[in-house]
């Protein structure tokens, strides 16, 4: 599956009206994904089915991971944006390269002592603007390591993993991703 993802939490739960959230986030127009369909005999290559909605049990996994996360004290406050078009590689249409830069992001948090809690999602462009992926994540980040130099130092290990995975960016830094 293939998921829009844009779901951002605050207040004493990840929302403070979740009857609205699940009105807003069930919307056609709100979300976008893509599901791999069953194979088809006569066509061997794998296609996408589009779709303009997640279903609302795929929001609130969303919604429940985000709570969990912020309950067990890892709340998930950074967010980073991964535009495969701006590397070299120009698309992850499997999510394998996304899989690695988490991986990676794992590891380099748990090198700092700071466990790694996030949710995620890929998506494709809305509208037919572009056949490339794109993926968001969310992700627990303490609060010293969100300012000054030590967020330099997490922007710059998270370019060079991008730049890793992606072979190569077009452009450099957060503005990039």
């Amino acid at each position: 599956m293939h998921a829009k993802g844009g779901l951002i939490a605050e207040g004493n739960g990840a929302f403070d009206d979740e009857g609205e959230a699940e009105d807003i986030c069930a919307q056609p127009n709100a979300i976008t994904w893509a599901a791999k369909p069953k194979p088809d005999a006569r066509d061997p290559r794998p296609q996408l089915r589009v779709s303009k909605y997640i279903s609302l049990r795929q929001a609130k996994n969303i919604i429940e991971a985000v709570r969990f996360a912020k309950l067990i004290g890892l709340p998930l406050v950074a967010h980073l944006t991964i535009h495969w078009s701006l590397t070299d590689v120009g698309d992850d249409p499997n999510g394998k390269l996304f899989a690695k830069v988490r991986e990676g992001l794992d590891k380099l948090l748990n090198r700092h002592g700071i466990k790694f809690a996030a949710v995620w999602a890929r998506e494709r462009q809305s509208r037919g603007q572009s056949d490339v992926v794109h993926c968001h994540l969310m992700f627990h980040l303490p609060a010293e390591y969100r300012k000054g130099k030590k967020l330099r130092e997490v922007e710059t290990a998270i370019s060079r993993l991008i730049e890793r995975h992606g072979r190569g960016l077009r452009m450099r830094g957060p503005s990039s991703w």
